[in-house]
């Protein structure tokens, strides 16, 4: 094999490190930003928590635990690195998640066992019920309903191989006889692109929820997605309004913001 295509063929590999690299220093960095919260953390995460997740969330810990949450509605749960660190935030909150890799849900189930306050749902969400083709990346939260762009694959090569798999595909609004949904309630939307699908498909579950956080786009990286600005119209025309970001993504190429978990807001 000539030496550049061995090069080539190693490059997403060594990129993800680089990224594993750079988030466990940020992580590192976010931890000793409230080192008396350090116990805290390390015992979570000894608990079952995903202590990155929980690293994060907890720079925004005072916020969540005086924002009255009772209901947490996770969909595009993956492992339930999300549902784990708002659990061990808010212990008694219900916790809702929705994940349709069988594997991924099956980590999510072992993480979250403990609770009882805690429901997962094997499938996946959107605006209509029936099956579909999920794309399943190799990093498998970029799985996704729709395909990846041709920005998403050079930005995060690690994550372009895929291969499909046939889902079950339901609305949140179907599930809501099943839900008991005390206010507060948090909609977490991490569903690759199918935010707006997925929030079609919830118009009578919106009525119940106070806080919505999506993870929005500023740039197409999935065929088909919904923009930062459709979901913003969408949330407001729903009585919404938007609060800021919890994070962002940037481009490894350019540092330009690819995404952000925006946190909308009811109204008064």
């Amino acid at each position: 094999m000539p030496r550049n295509e061995s090069l080539s063929r190693f490059t997403p590999k060594f990129q993800r490190f680089a990224d594993l690299a750079s988030k466990s220093w940020a992580y590192t960095l976010g931890a000793l930003e409230q080192p008396q919260t350090l116990p805290f953390l390390l015992a979570s995460a000894a608990d079952g928590a995903h202590l990155g997740q929980l690293i994060r969330l907890n720079r925004h810990r005072r916020w969540i635990q005086s924002a009255r949450i009772r209901t947490i509605v996770d969909v595009g749960a993956n492992t339930g690195q999300f549902s784990s660190a708002m659990a061990a935030l808010l212990p008694d909150a219900s916790i809702y998640a929705f994940e349709p890799l069988p594997n991924c849900f099956a980590q999510l189930s072992r993480r979250l066992k403990k609770r009882d306050n805690f429901r997962g749902f094997m499938l996946a969400l959107g605006d209509q019920a029936g099956e579909a083709t999920l794309w399943r990346s190799s990093f498998s939260e970029s799985s996704s309903l729709l395909t990846m762009t041709d920005l998403h694959k050079e930005s995060f090569p690690w994550s372009a191989e895929h291969t499909p798999q046939t889902v079950r595909v339901d609305t949140l609004d179907a599930f809501l006889p099943e839900l008991k949904l005390e206010a507060r309630v948090f909609l977490k939307l991490d569903v690759q692109g199918f935010e707006g699908r997925v929030l079609r498909g919830a118009e009578r579950v919106l009525t119940y929820v106070h806080y919505v956080l999506a993870e929005t786009s500023f740039q197409p990286l999935y065929e088909g997605q919904d923009s930062f600005e459709e979901i913003f119209l969408f949330l407001g025309d729903h009585g919404f309004e938007y609060k800021g970001s919890l994070d962002q993504l940037s481009s490894p190429a350019d540092g330009g913001i690819l995404e952000a978990d925006a946190l909308f807001v009811r109204k008064s």
